[in-house]
């Protein structure tokens, strides 16, 4: 949701792919999916390629997939493709959430919903530093574009790879055969960790999407 790729640093270390980066998302301006995916866009490469969305950018990847052929393969790590918990965005949409990481209690709440309960204060601390440079109307917008997130009416053949977090508290794990649905040729990996899977499984999580793109067609 922070879209700042400051979080990823450890799993693309562990990733064995030569050519990986991550794409910063916009900081202000239109946060809807179609206008993320356009600028999403821009950034990829013209060859083929492979796309990794986490958590909120599912939403992003299937946008792209309406428009790039060279999209070779596409992953997702703890995502959705529908508003995963509506009752709990809505409210979201009114917290200072820049700014939960900085009460007092933050420490439980990151555990208990986003970090997990072996989450170490390195973790945690670049957690809070991360959060407090994203303006509140920018996850504000995220938060609304996620609750008119719609993504079922898709179809793609193209080989695809869910990662689903078995102590997830934020996405249900239901929310994994959204991705049958749209995907026809899709692979579903339960992972032991919670919703920041890639920064708390990064070993297990890179090891799965290595042999997923080893098995890709040339």
């Amino acid at each position: 949701m922070d879209g700042t790729s400051r979080l990823f640093d450890e799993f693309i270390d562990k990733l064995d792919y030569n050519e990986s980066f991550a794409i910063v998302l916009p900081q202000c301006g239109d946060q809807s999916y179609t206008s993320l995916a356009a600028f999403v866009s821009r950034q990829l490469p013209k060859t083929d390629c492979i796309v990794l969305a986490e958590s909120f950018s599912g939403g992003i990847a299937l946008k792209l997939l309406e428009n790039h052929s060279n999209i070779k393969a596409v992953i997702f790590a703890a995502s959705f493709l529908s508003c995963p918990r509506p009752f709990l965005v809505n409210i979201a949409k009114y917290l200072p959430l820049s700014k939960i990481a900085m009460w007092p209690v933050s420490k439980v709440f990151l555990k208990l919903f986003m970090w997990g309960n072996n989450a170490s204060d390195e973790q945690l601390s670049l957690f809070k530093r991360v959060m407090d440079d994203v303006q509140p109307d920018t996850l504000r917008k995220r938060l609304a574009a996620l609750a008119h997130l719609d993504g079922l009416k898709s179809r793609s053949d193209i080989p695809a790879l869910c990662l689903v977090a078995k102590n997830d508290k934020l996405v249900p794990s239901q929310k994994s055969n959204e991705f049958r649905q749209v995907f026809s040729n899709i692979q579903v990996v339960g992972l032991s960790g919670p919703h920041f899977l890639l920064q708390t499984n990064a070993e297990g999580a890179a090891r799965v999407i290595q042999e997923f793109i080893n098995k890709l067609p040339e």
